[in-house]
């Protein structure tokens, strides 16, 4: 078994070139692709032949996913990961482990143990498409979209990394959330690493509205639907339009699966079912019905009492309360100082009303 090597950070090139080639060979995992955007470090077995993106938190390296590299050495490769995160005296987490890793390394694993935490849709492009089609509530949304002169193309890559209205387009999206970004594993900042993804951007006329990142899921020949970006003047039924236009374009290759992560997964107190509350994902299941709904597990090396997954779960809901009391706060000052430049302006108003 490979003793591995130490972690070392995403900004070395080379480094990050043998990453993306371990993924491209792969990456099986919905997530895969995603190790290559901001934050991650990573680990590699001595022969650079697997390699585990994870990031720390608290003496615990969150894995995303499960390690990258050839399916028969998964196991070997994760124990190893495991030992050399021991001998730092931490814990691992592997964050989104779909249930095809879980054989490698659960069974007769007595210091292991895993559950449930979220669910993703998987449709075929044609399907997809025809159920578009077929809908009256689905048709009407693109119809709207149309009438109002919004029309979807693919741009290639040297000009979506260059575009500053995709990059205003995406500050206009964040604006409107709620909270901050989560960044791991829900990364905005790709649009400077779109090497491999297609993008497909929406324009009303000429003006950009939305776009959308597909990045690829090579070792299914399928594609994660990893972003769905809409600006301030989109109307509606432009989310639509251009996941049509991304299954078109499966559609018309020679790929079979198309993979779509929901958008909004609400957080919520873990339940007997699973840590997240599904709501999101299974409303978008309804308006288009998905041909599977794959789980993501949570799995840690080590066996957990209840009451201690109570406690990382009861931490895990602190930190979001945190974050949300944060933006609330965030909030109600900006509105105080809208309100408060509000008054300035009808003051000088009232003035110059006067004179």
């Amino acid at each position: 078994m490979s003793s591995g090597s130490a972690a070392m950070r995403r900004d070395d090139p080379a480094l990050r070139e043998r990453v993306r080639a371990l993924v491209l060979e792969h990456g099986w995992n919905a997530t895969s692709y995603q190790v290559l955007n901001p934050g991650f470090e990573y680990w590699f077995t001595d022969d650079m032949a697997a390699v585990v993106a994870y990031v720390r938190r608290h003496g615990v390296r969150v894995v995303a996913g499960v390690p990258i590299c050839a399916a028969a050495r998964t196991a070997d490769a994760a124990a190893a990961f495991e030992q050399d995160a021991a001998r730092h005296s931490e814990r691992v987490v592997y964050f989104a482990a779909e249930r095809r890793a879980l054989p490698a390394w659960l069974p007769g694993r007595p210091d292991a143990t895993a559950f449930v935490i979220g669910a993703q849709p998987v449709w075929s492009p044609h399907v997809f498409v025809r159920t578009l089609q077929e809908r009256p509530s689905l048709r009407a949304q693109l119809h709207r979209a149309e009438n109002k002169g919004v029309t979807v193309s693919e741009w290639d890559t040297a000009r979506a990394e260059s575009s500053p209205e995709l990059r205003m387009c995406l500050a206009q999206w964040l604006d409107r959330r709620g909270l901050p970004a989560l960044r791991f594993l829900v990364e905005p900042d790709t649009l400077s690493r779109l090497a491999d993804r297609h993008v497909f951007v929406a324009q009303r006329a000429g003006a950009v509205v939305g776009f959308v990142v597909a990045s690829p899921i090579t070792a299914r020949r399928g594609w994660l639907i990893e972003q769905v970006v809409r600006g301030d003047h989109a109307p509606n039924g432009t989310a639509e339009l251009m996941l049509r236009a991304a299954a078109c374009w499966r559609e018309s290759g020679r790929h079979r699966a198309a993979r779509h992560r929901a958008r909004s997964l609400p957080l919520a107190a873990r339940t007997r079912s699973s840590l997240l509350q599904l709501r999101g994902t299974r409303q978008l299941q309804g308006q288009v019905p998905a041909g599977v709904m794959g789980a993501c597990l949570r799995g840690s090396p080590r066996p957990r009492r209840r009451d201690e997954v109570d406690d990382c779960d009861c931490s895990c809901v602190r930190r979001v309360l945190r974050c949300a009391l944060r933006a609330a706060r965030d909030g109600a000052r900006a509105a105080l100082r809208g309100k408060a430049n509000r008054a300035h302006a009808a003051h000088r108003m009232k003035k110059v009303l006067a004179f």
